[in-house]
């Protein structure tokens, strides 16, 4: 027999349960999905595959030992019976088909009675999470065997492989399951082995729950990177595994998908805190996480900028109707360093000039740092853009930025590209590497593309640059020359 004649005896000297979970079975796919929609989370185009029965949004009256005060359910049976006490078995066999995608999580075993929702949705945040507990009729004689109903939330979209499950468990890789959720396997109340038990509340011969099923997780919080204002997918499942019987659900809290606070602008790869100092001579690199586009305070719209002078700084992302905000970043100044140039020598690398004592540094490829590339030169894999960052003390400067690729100056027998000094106050020498008695055109552009200067018909390998009339800021530096079919595309930093 499922339930023990002691746990029989015991359960029935407990007092008649008072709360219970008011059920709407009578809910489409789309009232399941915007039951879900907290704070800025889009929800669209949902469906899903279920009966009638087994899926309801809920609210709670006061069951004891669930703290869930709404939310949706998704069951492999009829939930008809969650307001039984635990001696009630909940096993029906639903007739549905499963799921392809849980397959997957199971081995040798096919699921039946698959239930589940799906839709797409957008973020204004470059992270979301959702709130959840998984309990089943399996718990605990059949933990640890094959006989383990599956569930997972799969999502599809910039970052993620087509169908990623992430129902695992917090910090870690594991996947929620009654295998990897248990105190053990036993008839009655379990004794363990523990298996990720703080996760877990035993209900056989407990009355930890007042509800039917024998076996809860604790309430799990899912949370996980987004591009903001992108369109993801999502599809919530739970299916029997070998057989139509005992019951599984997955119930989710109301309006827990959210978005998870603001975007994060990060410094050299991380996240920041306000304020950040910046030394005299120096500048941040700052960006954001990928995204359609990004709006800065200073006008840039890239992913990254370079800041030289104090203030404030922010950006936001669009896309559709979502609208997607940074915090506020001040900048202050503190300290002095000065910038590194650097040069291309074959296909290497390298910082002119030597660095105080103390110094360390760190390459970057665009706005990513790159792993290992700690050095004043490197030679690099692949084509890119590319940027030395160093620091010494509290204080750090950005190099002038190279790009390489197969039409790239140093394809044609030139060796270096370089901008000195960098940042620009006052003058600057931009060395090309371009034969002398070639032809080369010197364009400079603001970040809104209205061209500042331009100047043509250069037959020097150098050109000298005068801060003059330009405002302080980033602007691009477009060099094109007569023997080469290329134009050479640099970002220059005003002071």
């Amino acid at each position: 027999m499922k339930k023990s004649l002691l746990s029989f005896l015991f359960l029935i000297q407990l007092q008649i349960c008072l709360g219970q979970l008011v059920l709407n079975t009578n809910v489409s796919a789309t009232g399941l999905a915007n039951y879900l929609a907290g704070s800025g989370v889009n929800i669209s185009n949902a469906n899903g595959q279920f009966a009638q029965s087994s899926k309801a949004t809920f609210t709670n009256s006061g069951v004891t030992g669930f703290s869930m005060p709404s939310g949706i359910i998704l069951s492999t049976g009829p939930l008809t019976n969650i307001n039984d006490t635990s001696l009630f078995l909940n096993s029906i066999d639903l007739g549905l088909p499963g799921d392809p995608q849980l397959n997957t999580l199971i081995s040798g075993v096919v699921t039946e009675d698959a239930n589940f929702l799906e839709f797409d949705f957008a973020v204004a945040s470059d992270s979301a999470e959702f709130e959840f507990v998984f309990s089943s009729e399996e718990y605990n004689e059949y933990a640890l065997t094959n006989f383990t109903d599956v569930f997972g939330f799969f999502i599809t979209g910039p970052g993620y492989t087509p169908n990623t499950n992430i129902a695992v468990l917090p910090g870690t890789s594991t996947p929620i399951s009654i295998n990897t959720v248990n105190n053990g396997n036993n008839q009655s109340t379990s004794t363990g082995p523990c298996t990720n038990c703080s996760f877990y509340i035993d209900n056989v011969g407990t009355g930890a729950v007042e509800l039917s099923n024998d076996g809860f997780t604790v309430p799990i919080k899912i949370k996980f990177a987004v591009q903001p204002c992108v369109t993801y997918h999502i599809k919530m499942a739970i299916a029997d595994v070998g057989d139509g019987l005992y019951d599984s659900q997955v119930a989710i809290r109301f309006q827990s998908f959210s978005a998870l606070g603001q975007i994060s602008i990060l410094n050299n790869g991380l996240p920041v805190s306000s304020p950040m100092n910046l030394c005299a001579g120096g500048s941040l690199l700052l960006s954001s996480p990928a995204a359609p586009n990004h709006v800065w305070t200073t006008g840039d719209s890239t992913q990254c900028i370079t800041v030289t002078a104090p203030g404030t700084y922010a950006m936001f992302v669009t896309g559709g109707s979502c609208f997607a905000y940074s915090s506020t970043l001040q900048v202050v100044s503190s300290g002095s360093i000065t910038a590194p140039v650097i040069v291309q020598n074959g296909t290497t690398l390298t910082m002119t000039g030597t660095a105080p004592t103390g110094t360390t540094y760190q390459w970057f490829q665009e706005c990513t740092p790159i792993a290992g590339a700690t050095s004043s030169s490197y030679t690099p894999p692949a084509l890119g853009c590319y940027t030395l960052v160093i620091y010494n003390g509290n204080c750090e400067a950005s190099s002038n930025e190279i790009c390489t690729g197969s039409t790239g100056i140093a394809e044609y027998g030139t060796e270096t590209f370089s901008i000195y000094p960098h940042p620009v106050s006052g003058s600057a020498t931009i060395s090309t590497g371009f034969e002398s008695g070639t032809i080369t055109e010197f364009s400079l552009f603001d970040m809104t593309g209205r061209m500042v200067i331009q100047k043509s018909r250069v037959a020097t390998p150098n050109f000298e640059i005068q801060t003059g009339n330009i405002a302080a800021g980033v602007y691009i530096l477009e060099v094109q020359n007569n023997m080469h079919n290329e134009i050479i595309r640099q970002k220059i930093v005003f002071n």
